[in-house]
């Protein structure tokens, strides 16, 4: 509480917890989540190693989902960056648009705003993306699958989608495991996209993003996705053969 100014009832707003609930979690009346602690303790702006510890200590068995709205005032972003602060290693699954974390920021913008983002909104959420790719990438193994029709949808035009996939490649040049899925490849996982973050000690947790809200998935649905990362991790391309895929596309751009 020394980390904010936010009454009691203006964290409960933001937060979407009700105002008698969170009463009882701070005075120790109520059992609380470890994913409603990393979220309250983004809120209060406790900085990011207190976070993590905190969030280790808070963690125990939880619920196999657990849905999440857009919280107003914050990024919308702040339930992944919340897992993400103790992931150590995250694999992502991308259908017809490239990962988040590896996008440029005109073609995240563009994205963002057909999906009817406003621009403040677009400009928050970008600076924050910024310094969750910078802390992810320095602590993180990342895997990204990503299937080869996002590699053809050109958000803000071509010349954005040849930015942005020039940029894929320098990702794959620093060691991010990017693996591409080929058009007309059967497979199971091309139901939704999808990222699973992995722990040291704590079972692994699946986030899907909707429209305007997010689902947080736990065990035993976690099954569900580690066989479909097995199975995408023997349809995928190589990393090498990724690389000489998108160099190819950047040639016929």
């Amino acid at each position: 509480m020394e980390r904010t100014d936010l009454s009691l009832e203006q964290a409960a707003e933001v937060s979407m917890i009700s105002l008698s609930t969170l009463s009882r979690i701070e005075n120790g009346k109520r059992h609380i989540t470890s994913e409603d602690v990393a979220l309250l303790l983004t809120i209060y702006r406790v900085p990011a190693r207190q976070r993590a510890l905190l969030v280790d200590a808070a963690r125990a068995e939880v619920p196999s989902g657990w849905w999440q709205g857009r919280l107003p005032g914050l990024p919308p972003d702040i339930g992944v960056a919340s897992h993400e602060c103790t992931a150590t290693a995250l694999t992502s699954w991308s259908i017809a648009v490239l990962p988040e974390l590896l996008q440029t920021r005109a073609y995240a913008s563009a994205f963002l705003r057909m999906n009817g983002t406003e621009q403040r909104e677009i400009d928050t959420l970008w600076e924050t993306r910024a310094r969750r790719r910078d802390q992810v990438f320095a602590r993180a193994d990342i895997t990204a699958f990503v299937h080869e029709l996002a590699l053809h949808t050109p958000f803000g035009g071509r010349a954005a989608l040849k930015e942005q996939l020039h940029h894929l490649l320098a990702s794959v040049d620093r060691g991010i495991g990017v693996r591409l899925l080929r058009i007309g490849e059967p497979l199971g996982a091309l139901v939704h996209p999808w990222l699973l973050w992995e722990f040291p000690r704590d079972p692994a947790v699946v986030h899907v993003g909707l429209q305007r809200s997010e689902v947080f998935l736990h065990e035993p649905e976690i099954g569900l996705y580690l066989a479909a990362r097995t199975e995408l991790a023997r349809a995928a391309c190589t990393v090498a053969e990724t690389r000489t895929a998108i160099a190819a596309v950047i040639d016929r751009l």
